[in-house]
């Protein structure tokens, strides 16, 4: 019924309707483009709950391209975080959820947005709860300085860390280890390498996540002694690591074997 008259229908019928057709034929693209321009276009139009519904069938649309290596869907996914930040949208009851927080900090930098990013997190830090404000601020700011290269300020935050959740910690002690491979701490990485591989061994209840962490540390120390290697052996390890389904930081390996 709705192929042939959407055009006619109110707005809210036509974004459940381009909604659904990106689940059933995610492979046409027309569809999510039609989402977009009806959530852009009559976001007012909607109640602040089906925003948020028609927001999120829109982002994780995009993550599924993502996921399969479309790139150009990280700059979809960041506007409409941008979108979602302007209308409120993406704030519930003026909470900003740590994962999209996180999210969104993630998207700025890989995007080289980093302007951007910096006001953002200087705005929008008050928005999370207060009890893990402070850590999330620190962690996620050196996080843009390390995309800057800016490796010396991303020790000094690190350390200001409150490690109350577990990933925060856990994603912290990867980006001092990647911080301290940039530049050129070998004692200071070892150390750290070799205190977070006891670290994991004795942290239970991390499900496949612990995999994960500890492929990072066995790829970070086969990284470290490339330096020796044959060009043969250096493209066996990229091979390694493009491979790898249990593997955080693919880029960062990919991006250190390029140079």
């Amino acid at each position: 019924y709705l192929e042939k008259r959407w055009e006619n229908c109110h707005p809210i019928v036509q974004a459940y309707y381009f909604s659904l057709l990106s689940l059933v034929d995610g492979e046409n693209e027309s569809h999510f483009q039609n989402l977009k321009d009806v959530l852009f276009s009559a976001l007012s139009q909607f109640h602040k709950t089906k925003q948020r519904d028609l927001f999120s069938f829109a982002q994780n649309y995009c993550i599924k391209r993502i996921n399969k290596g479309d790139e150009k869907y990280l700059a979809e996914l960041f506007e409409f975080y941008k979108i979602g930040l302007e209308t409120a949208v993406v704030l519930e009851n003026g909470v900003l959820s740590p994962p999209d927080y996180k999210n969104i900090v993630t998207l700025g930098t890989r995007l080289k947005a980093f302007d951007w990013t910096e006001t953002f997190i200087e705005q929008y830090t008050k928005n999370l709860e207060e009890s893990f404000r402070e850590s999330f601020y620190n962690y996620n700011l050196a996080r843009l300085f390390f995309s800057k290269k800016e490796f010396g300020k991303v020790i000094d935050l690190l350390h200001q860390v409150e490690h109350r959740e577990v990933f925060v910690e856990l994603d912290s002690k990867v980006l001092l280890l990647k911080t301290y491979y940039e530049l050129e701490e070998v004692e200071p990485l070892m150390s750290l390498t070799e205190s977070f591989r006891v670290f994991l061994s004795r942290k239970k209840n991390l499900g496949y996540h612990k995999n994960r962490y500890q492929n990072f540390l066995k790829f970070l120390r086969h990284l470290m002694r490339l330096q020796l290697a044959n060009e043969s052996e250096k493209w066996d390890f990229r091979e390694a690591v493009q491979n790898s389904k249990e593997l955080i930081e693919k880029d960062w390996f990919l991006e250190k074997l390029g140079k």
